[in-house]
């Protein structure tokens, strides 16, 4: 139904990312995926902090973080995208 991994960015930061196929959008999977990856990183891989990067426009995506264990913590200009990111961290 998509993607997930929990990866270690340019930065040294392990950061959990998903995508999913759009036809399996608003159904719910996307908040159990980024809780269970956040599970995991925090409890299988033993990772101490956890980030995720998002568009400030990926109004989904920041829902979905909202509701997770990890909270807001700044805004970041993406030079890849030319765009904001929204981090959100443990």
């Amino acid at each position: 139904i998509g993607t997930c991994a929990v990866i270690k960015n340019e930065s040294g930061e392990f950061e959990i990312g998903y995508r999913l196929m759009e036809e399996y959008w608003h159904k719910g999977y996307g908040q159990e995926i980024a809780n269970e990856l956040i599970n995991f990183a925090e409890n299988e891989m033993e990772i101490p902090a956890v980030t995720a990067y998002v568009d400030k426009q990926n109004m989904a995506s920041i829902r979905i973080l909202g509701k997770s264990s990890l909270k807001f913590r700044r805004e970041v200009f993406n030079k890849q995208t030319k765009s904001i990111d929204y981090v959100y961290s443990s």
